[in-house]
């Protein structure tokens, strides 16, 4: 996957994950490469992400790990990340990209 850190006007950044290179598509910020995702696994009595509606459950918090910078985890929440782990303040977003 590839990263771009997007700033806000809060001094924070939203953390954009794409699928492809974005920069064919005129990203201009800088692109890391690379990087690792690890996806919440759904438990046999939790719904799936696509039953639910934005913003009412699903995955809660974003870490990365200080081991290896491009890689990060979901958890259900602060309680359960471990101290390897940083969360992320900023807003996560993993984005599809169309390879011409």
């Amino acid at each position: 996957m590839f990263l771009v850190m997007q700033p806000t006007d809060s001094g924070e950044a939203n953390y954009i994950l794409f699928h492809a290179d974005p920069r064919p598509q005129g990203r201009s910020l800088p692109v890391r490469e690379g990087v690792d995702l690890e996806e919440l696994p759904i438990d046999d009595d939790e719904w799936g992400l696509d039953d639910v509606e934005p913003g009412e459950g699903g995955p809660q918090v974003v870490a990365q790990s200080r081991q290896s910078p491009n890689r990060f985890r979901f958890f259900r929440s602060e309680l359960e990340v471990p101290k390897k782990f940083d969360v992320v303040t900023g807003a996560v977003k993993e984005w599809a990209t169309q390879q011409t």
